[in-house]
């Protein structure tokens, strides 16, 4: 049981991380670390590339990782039972704009929402 209301999933704009996975060159542990972002990116390439800067792109990567690992998140047993248990406990997704160091929401996962139906966050970079 989690003992928690509220879990975050927080991602950051300019992210090495992202950028290594969209432009090559990580290796060793953080190149395992990074294989769940390289399935983001086979799932969302198009949107990703359809950016129009190589900024946007990363950044667009950014978000839309989060809100896969949100939707991982979500479907793990330990979450799912605490939704059908009836357990106050939200998801949200953030994105740190390491720019003017604001915090902006993605996106909230709740019980009653169908994880199936969860679209793709609006982009938050201005």
């Amino acid at each position: 049981m989690l003992r928690v209301r509220h879990v975050i999933v927080c991602g950051h704009h300019g992210c090495g991380g992202i950028k290594g996975t969209l432009y090559g060159g990580t290796e060793g542990p953080v190149d395992e670390w990074l294989e769940t972002a390289r399935d983001v990116l086979h799932d969302h390439r198009d949107e990703i590339n359809a950016q129009p800067t190589d900024e946007a792109k990363v950044n667009r990567f950014a978000e839309v990782n989060v809100r896969d690992q949100l939707v991982r998140l979500a479907r793990t047993k330990t979450v799912q039972k605490a939704f059908s248990s009836g357990q106050e406990l939200a998801l949200h997704g953030w994105v740190y704009d390491m720019r003017d160091g604001h915090i902006k929401p993605l996106m909230e996962i709740a019980a009653d929402m169908v994880i199936e139906e969860i679209g793709r966050p609006d982009k938050v970079l201005v």
